[in-house]
């Protein structure tokens, strides 16, 4: 069983070394399940308490809708968290681009040769300038950031452009060139792999 472990470990330490780029994306999105708990636990008793305190002075009509806009401000709580949950990982290896989209509901995962794989900018068909990212290998695609916003996505696309390089062409080596150390001379002499 040791030996076995001991595999898995080195699998993933050379998974891990072959990785040039790792990019986590998220949606903004600061409440925990915790704080919701909190939340609508003071949203309960500010809501609800003047609502029973009016229900024993007689206004009983108070409840019903105090009680409905409670239901409705658990529920926006309830669709924020399960959005914040959402994420994108993209990988990029000497030779594929892979992402993985976790939903709360689904799993989506997608891989490219590196060859093959393009970044690019599409705009959007209803909104004005906003522009989606897409990583497309042929006739598939698939869209990345789409939680990010324009600013975020034209970053993302530039950092991914730079690391996957155009269609039918590797990126960059990370090989190291060495020039000659006279300043008028810009003549290669080797190159060293990193």
């Amino acid at each position: 069983m040791s030996s076995l472990k001991q595999q898995r470990a080195s699998e993933a330490a050379d998974a891990t070394q072959r990785c040039l780029a790792r990019f986590d994306i998220r949606p903004n999105s600061s409440l925990s399940p915790a704080g919701a708990r909190w939340f609508l636990l003071s949203a309960a008793v500010a809501c609800l308490g003047p609502a029973f305190v009016l229900v024993l002075q007689g206004f009983w009509p108070v409840l019903p809708f105090a009680g409905l806009e409670f239901v409705a401000l658990a529920t926006a709580t309830w669709w924020s968290i399960r959005k914040g949950r959402y994420r994108e990982v993209i990988i990029i290896r000497d030779d594929i681009v892979s992402v993985d989209k976790f939903g709360p509901s689904s799993r989506l995962h997608w891989e490219s040769p590196i060859h093959w794989c393009r970044a690019s900018l599409a705009p959007l068909a209803a909104a004005g300038n906003s522009k989606k990212l897409l990583l497309q290998t042929g006739m598939k695609s698939c869209e990345v950031a789409s939680c990010c916003t324009d600013s975020e996505r034209v970053r993302l696309w530039q950092r991914l452009h730079g690391l996957i390089g155009p269609v039918n062409q590797s990126p960059q080596s990370r090989a190291t060139t060495f020039y000659r150390a006279e300043p008028e001379s810009n003549q290669e002499v080797g190159t060293h792999v990193q």
